[in-house]
Parts: C-alpha cells; sequence; structure tokens
C-alpha cells in the first residue's frame, strides 16, 4: 500500500512540540540541514565537473550514480543495523533519489 498520511509520522516516532525549546531545536535542524545540503550540492556539483558531464542525461547518470553508490547503500546497511522498518528506509531512499537526481540535472545544465 501507498504511504498513508500521518504514516511517516508514525515510522519516525515523531511527537509533538510541547515547548518553545521543541521549536527552537527543530529551526537548528532545518538551519544545519540547509548548510549541509549546500555542501552535498557542492561536492555533486564537483564530480559533475570531473566526469565532465553536460546535459540532463549526463546529470541525471551521475545523480542517481551517486544515490545508487553512496546513498542508498549506506541508508539500507544503517537500517539492518538499527533494525529501522524498510518502508522507512524507502521513503527516505526515494526522496534522496529525487533530491540527487533532479540536483545533478540543474548542475549539469548550468555549469
Amino acid at each position: 500500500s501507498f504511504l498513508q498520511p500521518g504514516q511517516l509520522v508514525d515510522l519516525e516516532g515523531i511527537t509533538a512540540p510541547d515547548d518553545s525549546t521543541v521549536v527552537m531545536v527543530l529551526i537548528s535542524i532545518y538551519a544545519l540541514t540547509f548548510i549541509l545540503s549546500l555542501l552535498a550540492a557542492e561536492v555533486l556539483a564537483l564530480v559533475i565537473h570531473q566526469m565532465n558531464a553536460h546535459g540532463v542525461i549526463a546529470g541525471a547518470r551521475v545523480g542517481f550514480l551517486l544515490w545508487l553508490g553512496f546513498i542508498l547503500t549506506v541508508r539500507v546497511t544503517e537500517a539492518l543495523f538499527n533494525g529501522t522498518d524498510m518502508r522507512l528506509v524507502m521513503i527516505d531512499a526515494g526522496y534522496r533519489l529525487v533530491w540527487t537526481v533532479v540536483m545533478g540535472v540543474i548542475l549539469a545544465v548550468w555549469h
């Protein structure tokens, strides 16, 4: 079955924030996530440049291969050792697949 509303929240074990401290922690997490995303984009841009990848197909290929070789393998291995629900792993890996392929296309076209 496809992901139902609230299912991700249940899988992650997320609870509703009760006070402003939790909100500040979440803001900090999102800020750090943004910075780390910029770092990942820079590394992806360097790989695309080194591979001399130009155009939509080449950018998508580089993004897919990096996702397959590094993101998916690491995420599944972590899940196996941590006992994480594989549905959550596939949701997370799917999001990251879209992210790396789209970022690869953007960076390969805009060089």
